[in-house]
């Protein structure tokens, strides 16, 4: 059974991410993966932001993902609710011969609503989730870190609005977890600039009472990791967070189902309102809702 974290919190943050919530009425949804994000690794230190939506959401830290823990097809995964053996990306590099994934992707279908997408992502492979005509903002850079990340996501809302799904991969943590190990004292500090870009995007949608009042927020990761690496079907390369929050988000809630990667899509899907494929493998977490009184 998955222990219990208990997480100390100021007042003033508790008033930040709680105040005035109204309704569930979610028209937008941010997805934020964490590459790499081990969940012992962000809970040990005082990564003050994720322990602050612990408080304020739903969430779990024994999540799983694919057992092939590598970041595109676990992505992949999280991306369209179903398996390698479905999706068929079982590689982990860009391979512009192989074009794009053959399965229904999260966006296309949140696309195909008329509502407007993006992606900005820190890693090319990630080119072959860029299927033709459901992203409408594709941002890639090499090494993109967290901050950078959510610069150009601010940019966009500025201009355009917040779309109705925006997805944000982090890949500070893998790429220092590579470089100095998994819980090394460089991913460490890598992920407290992970946390402060949470904060400043959560700030801005916070500051934004239109955004605020209709935007859900997902938070996870592809894969954990240990010594310099990950892919393992094991416990410390499977095992991710996954945060919920947003309007009528349950607070404080430890997520007593089981969550796969998968679920993400399907959830995303039913925090919008869209129907779940009924082929998808992934399913709602429909206990983080908080049913009206």
């Amino acid at each position: 059974m998955a222990p219990n974290y208990v997480i100390s919190i100021t007042g003033l943050w508790i008033c930040l991410f709680t105040f005035c919530l109204p309704a569930h009425s979610a028209e937008r949804l941010i997805i934020i993966s964490i590459d790499g994000g081990r969940p012992d690794v962000l809970l040990r230190i005082d990564t003050p932001i994720i322990h602050r939506l612990v408080k304020t959401g739903s969430f779990t830290f024994w999540a799983q993902t694919i057992d092939l823990s590598i970041t595109l097809p676990s992505h992949t995964s999280m991306l369209t609710g179903v398996g390698p053996e479905k999706h068929g990306i079982t590689w982990n590099d860009y391979r512009s011969s192989k074009g794009t994934v053959a399965v229904t992707t999260v966006f296309e279908i949140v696309k195909n609503t008329g509502r407007s997408t993006a992606m900005i992502v820190g890693k090319e492979k990630f080119k072959h989730l860029n299927k033709k005509g459901t992203v409408d903002t594709f941002i890639y850079r090499d090494k993109l870190g967290a901050g950078a990340v959510v610069d150009e996501a601010l940019k966009l809302f500025n201009k355009n609005g917040v779309p109705g799904l925006t997805f944000l991969h982090f890949y500070d943590m893998d790429g220092i977890g590579h470089k100095h190990g998994w819980g090394s004292p460089q991913q460490e500090e890598s992920a407290l600039a992970m946390d402060r870009a949470i904060g400043t995007l959560l700030g801005w949608i916070k500051k934004n009472p239109k955004v605020y009042a209709n935007t859900d927020v997902i938070i996870t990761a592809d894969h954990g990791g240990h010594g310099r690496g990950h892919g393992e079907a094991t416990a410390i390369d499977k095992t991710i967070p996954w945060i919920a929050w947003g309007n009528d988000i349950r607070a404080g809630h430890q997520v007593e189902a089981s969550v796969n990667t998968m679920d993400t899509a399907a959830t995303a899907l039913w925090l919008l309102k869209l129907p779940v494929p009924n082929d998808w493998q992934g399913k709602p977490i429909k206990e983080i809702y908080r049913a009206k009184k």
